[in-house]
């Protein structure tokens, strides 16, 4: 595993110490966002006085991207995206002008009034533009200073101009998300005032920053808190949409909804700077788990390129019976792969990817990720850092927490791989990593519930559930043998191939040996339990502390060592592990 692990070390180096995830922000200039879409004329339906002459991603991360449009005197020079505010800001350094081309003259609206064309507005730190015609309204936030603007012009072509000197930043969102309405009535043009009003929080303020997450863990699953710069931060809808479809995590800060949809699901935010959620995800401890019966099996040939075979292979390295065999043949294939696999950096954080802009492949990356997981777990008390799994979980959207890539299918089948590998490391961060590709597979499966139930489709899809009992048993209530057995209480460490077999006085553990020379056992217990000599041990030493027992011994003769354990307690049975 040196040769492959050097490799992984290198993957991490490329990517540089400040790498960070880009989720649908990567590998485009026009990412695409829930509700309003930029472009280089505009922003919806509200043109630029101009197109923009320049476009180019400044920065992006997982939570947004600034785009540079280079326009100067009443035009924005800038753009941010964020998936943590509701729509588009635009920053304007000197004056404001804009171009509409509605047929009927638009309605400008604030608390105290509207007006059409030819009338300017108070200053306000926000107002609503509304249409004669059916169509969504939209609000435009000042969170620099308040601003007053006027419409000018005739159907068809319609101008929205700001003060001359206006600097600062204009947000554009959609206060009833695509709802369309029209206002061509007093009473339509008050009842909007009023939600625009619930809705001006989210644009009137600055656009939050996530600041850093804290990690909170335990058997059953983790607590996860966002914290965030500012307040009104917009909650990802997979969080709602993944208990429709049978996650049961939960939301433990207050949330607010606004009657808003995108085409994403249903808008919701937290009133505070933070955003808790507890998520389902068991904890399978380091080593390798103990069960009861079984027997080493020969391993099958593997091929590194081929992601099914790779994972079967994952699951064999994280049973007491693996031999050698197993991890010298998951080393060699591992640093086969990597040795062949194309690299390339994504385009606008220059990170080093063994994967495609549209996912090429990014299975076998996922696969390999679980392998070279199951490698180092399944050997020492510790983990250490997964650069293939670090490179899954960049591509990893923040609103969906599924993979940002066009083919679903693929979606589905890497993201259930990358669940287990994080499920399978130690830290509370990797579990969190695993509790969120688990709940975007859940959140796909809700947001075709929630369609479905709105009238926008007939019934849902069927979805892939690749390694679907393993995974409804880590994150879910399933009994799943093979994942009961990998939360076995008792552990092994390093690669003797250990057998366990119930004898009357107690557990006996046996493994083979092939010559008369030292050796090592290392175990792990949830519980307090003795250990002695039972055969072919010339030389029996142990060792205990803090749950862990180190045998040293010699063996009499080439052939089975064995002790016993006792109490026995309640070990599982040992299975096969499932295939892919």
């Amino acid at each position: 595993m040196r040769q492959a692990s050097s490799l992984l070390l290198c993957l991490g180096l490329f990517a540089g110490a400040g790498a960070q995830g880009f989720g649908r922000f990567g590998y485009t200039d026009r990412p695409v966002m829930p509700d309003l879409q930029l472009t280089p004329e505009g922003v919806g339906p509200i043109l630029f006085d101009v197109p923009a002459p320049a476009w180019k991603v400044v920065v992006a991360d997982e939570t947004g991207a600034t785009i540079g449009l280079g326009q100067g005197e009443n035009g924005p020079s800038k753009a941010r995206l964020s998936l943590l505010s509701s729509g588009i800001g635009l920053w304007f350094p000197k004056g404001l002008r804009l171009r509409i081309n509605s047929i009927a003259a638009p309605y400008l609206t604030w608390p105290g009034g509207s007006v059409r064309n030819g009338v300017p507005t108070p200053s306000a730190p926000w107002l609503a533009l509304s249409f004669g015609e059916n169509a969504p309204p939209l609000i435009l936030g000042f969170p620099s200073r308040p601003a007053a603007l006027r419409i000018e012009g005739k159907p068809g072509s319609w101008t929205l101009e700001g003060p001359a000197d206006f600097e600062g930043w204009l947000r554009v969102a959609l206060p009833l998300g695509t709802r369309q309405i029209t206002t061509n009535s007093s009473a339509a043009l008050g009842k909007l005032a009023v939600q625009a009003a619930a809705f001006a929080p989210l644009v009137t303020g600055t656009m939050p920053t996530l600041m850093g997450t804290t990690v909170a863990a335990d058997e059953a699953g983790v607590t996860a808190t966002w914290r965030f710069d500012a307040p009104n931060a917009l909650v990802p809808p997979a969080a709602f949409m993944a208990s429709i479809g049978g996650s049961s995590l939960r939301v433990l800060s207050k949330v607010e909804r606004p009657d808003a949809i995108t085409a994403e699901g249903p808008l919701s935010f937290v009133k505070g700077k933070e955003l808790t959620i507890r998520f389902p995800a068991r904890r399978i401890p380091t080593g390798r788990a103990i069960g009861v019966g079984g027997q080493p099996r020969p391993i099958a040939t593997v091929s590194p390129f081929d992601a099914p075979s790779v994972a079967e292979l994952a699951f064999e390295n994280l049973l007491a019976t693996a031999d050698t065999s197993a991890r010298t043949t998951a080393e060699a294939a591992t640093g086969e792969w990597i040795g062949q696999a194309a690299s390339a950096p994504e385009p606008n954080t220059g990170q080093t990817l063994l994967y495609g802009p549209n996912g090429e492949g990014i299975e076998l990356a996922a696969a390999h990720a679980l392998l070279s997981q199951s490698l180092v777990t399944s050997r020492r008390a510790t983990s250490e850092a997964n650069s293939l799994l670090t490179s899954l979980v960049w591509r990893r959207d923040w609103a969906t927490w599924r993979l940002w890539l066009p083919d679903e299918a693929l979606v589905r089948r890497t993201g259930a791989l990358a669940a287990l590998a994080a499920a399978i490391c130690p830290e509370p961060e990797r579990r969190l990593d695993a509790a969120l590709f688990e709940a975007g597979l859940a959140a796909q499966k809700g947001f075709d519930v929630w369609k479905r139930r709105r009238g926008e489709i007939v019934s849902e899809p069927v979805r892939e559930e690749l390694f679907g009992p393993m995974r409804s048993t880590l994150f879910g209530k399933g009994k799943d043998p093979f994942t009961v057995l990998l939360q076995s209480p008792l552990r092994i460490y390093g690669d003797a191939s250990l057998r366990a077999e119930t004898r009357e006085a107690g557990i006996c553990l046996s493994w083979p040996v092939v010559d008369v020379k030292a050796g090592v056992v290392a175990l792990a217990s949830g519980y307090p339990i003795q250990i002695s000599a039972l055969a072919n041990l010339g030389q029996f030493r142990l060792a205990q502390a803090l749950g862990f027992s180190e045998i040293r011994y010699l063996p009499e003769t080439a052939g089975t060592c064995e002790i016993l354990m006792t109490p026995s307690g309640s070990l599982p049975a040992w299975v096969p592990p499932p295939n892919h």
